[in-house]
């Protein structure tokens, strides 16, 4: 039971997280720009990412960040 409970949970903590966190053609979609923009953006710096091992990974808040969207200060229902 304890097995199930924890796969449940992870799955809700991915599924929360999922959207959170973008690739980079995700990102593009949401910015409007090509591909190769986005990977130049993202290796100047111009764009906040992390690099893991040998992808790209952009957080939906860094993007809004840049975006000049302002944070909700709404709180998320549980």
């Amino acid at each position: 039971m304890y097995d199930s409970q924890m796969e449940i949970g992870n799955s809700k903590m991915l599924a929360r997280m999922r959207g959170e966190v973008l690739t980079p053609r995700e990102a593009c979609e949401v910015v409007r720009i090509s591909y190769p923009t986005m990977m130049r953006r993202l290796k100047d710096g111009t764009i906040p990412g992390k690099k893991i091992g040998s992808v790209y990974r952009i957080s939906r808040k860094a993007l809004e960040a840049y975006l000049g969207i302002p944070e909700s200060t709404d709180k998320p229902s549980k």
